[in-house]
């Protein structure tokens, strides 16, 4: 819940998120952890839009294109925690 936006559009709008839903069952409080930089939303294509700040890595939206429409256009990139530096 740290980078997830709360409320986030679809729960305010609808509320059903699941990661919010799931928040509440489990009396999930302030994050420990400080939050990431917001990510803009993503509306350049006609047939999707995409709200980086609300992604948690989930994939679905991979599965949906790649595995049950064929479609192979989309993908992860930039997601989760920088890279460490090797140590000397």
């Amino acid at each position: 819940m740290t980078d997830h936006p709360s409320p986030c559009a679809k729960h305010r709008d609808f509320g059903d998120c699941e990661l919010e839903l799931m928040a509440e069952r489990f009396d999930v409080g302030s994050p420990r952890f400080a939050k990431a930089p917001a990510r803009a939303r993503d509306d350049s294509s006609v047939v999707i839009a995409v709200d980086h700040s609300a992604c948690i890595l989930c994939d679905r939206c991979m599965r949906g294109c790649n595995d049950i429409k064929n479609n192979q256009v989309i993908g992860r990139m930039g997601k989760g925690s920088p890279p460490r530096s090797p140590s000397t």
